[in-house]
């Protein structure tokens, strides 16, 4: 899996750089995407995050709608190591 297209926020806003948790921001396309949902803990890993025993909470924006393999899926992430805790929020772009 490749996940190391994340930004990690904190390293371009000043107000969150001291903050006891980080941020990233990526996009994935179709199958990405859904490997990202089905193991998570595999992205953090890449973002160089011991993720082991973490607990994630994923939150689908739009996921009553029919996806397609071309849809972009945009996910902010936000890493609390102190508590091992991981909120994912995705939303997903349609094509055409």
């Amino acid at each position: 899996m490749e996940f190391n297209d994340f930004v990690k926020i904190d390293d371009h806003v000043r107000q969150i750089k001291d903050e006891p948790w980080s941020m990233y921001w990526g996009e994935q396309q179709g199958d990405q995407a859904e490997l990202f949902s089905r193991d998570p803990v595999a992205a953090l890993k890449e973002q160089g995050i011991d993720a082991e025993g973490y607990q994630i909470q994923m939150m689908e924006l739009n996921g009553s709608t029919v996806s397609s393999s071309g849809d972009w899926h945009c996910k902010i992430m936000m890493v609390l190591p102190e508590e091992k805790l991981a909120f994912v929020a995705s939303y997903r772009h349609h094509t055409s």
